[in-house]
């Protein structure tokens, strides 16, 4: 789509006046914002040269139409300050200086562009980095909950080993007694024999 707004473009000043070009430089920016909101790079690189080139065409057919308007309404000024105008060399020395170059507008498009995309890259990183802190807080959340099974299971062996200690010593107990019965049956079965 960027492409065909591009041919579109480089053929439509060729017939266009001001006011097409003003469109086309328009068409193409809405190009290029639309390429940057589907991040698609190339697209949207090749589209804000384009955008930069479609307006600067724009500025220089307002600008000489501009010039063109003024000298149909005064052509007797017009012809006076020809008639009485500086050297050839010296104005092409000097205008230069004035003039704005093409690449100008390139780098100021190309500096958005990398502006764009450091502020983009930014937002990865924050997003990267929220992502991190909230697997962190879930990680904690696991650890806390495993902690409180692990003391819930500390809690259960702790009963269980109660209950065994309670167990053996009622056996011991219970052995004990029966011991203790054994032998006071048998001191009273020898009492009675040594009394007969």
């Amino acid at each position: 789509m960027i492409l065909a707004v591009l041919a579109l473009s480089a053929i439509a000043p060729a017939f266009a006046g001001v006011e097409g070009r003003k469109n086309t430089a328009i068409v193409l920016t809405g190009a290029t914002i639309y390429s940057f909101m589907t991040k698609n790079d190339r697209a949207a690189v090749v589209g804000a040269l384009g955008s930069a080139a479609a307006w600067k065409n724009y500025d220089d057919a307002r600008k000489k139409s501009s010039r063109q308007r003024s000298q149909a309404y005064h052509p007797a000024v017009h012809r006076t300050t020809r008639s009485y105008s500086r050297p050839k060399s010296y104005t092409a020395s000097h205008s230069a200086g004035y003039a704005r170059p093409a690449s100008y507008t390139q780098s100021a498009s190309t500096a958005q562009i990398s502006e764009l995309k450091n502020k983009l890259a930014k937002l990865e990183t924050q997003n990267v980095e929220l992502k991190r802190q909230t697997q962190i807080s879930q990680l904690q959340a696991q650890n806390e909950s495993l902690k409180q099974e692990l003391d819930r299971q500390k809690t259960l062996v702790a009963g269980v080993k109660s209950d065994v200690a309670a167990s053996r010593l009622h056996s011991w107990i219970t052995a004990i007694i029966a011991v203790l019965a054994i032998g006071l049956m048998l001191g009273i079965g020898k009492f009675t024999k040594f009394g007969k």
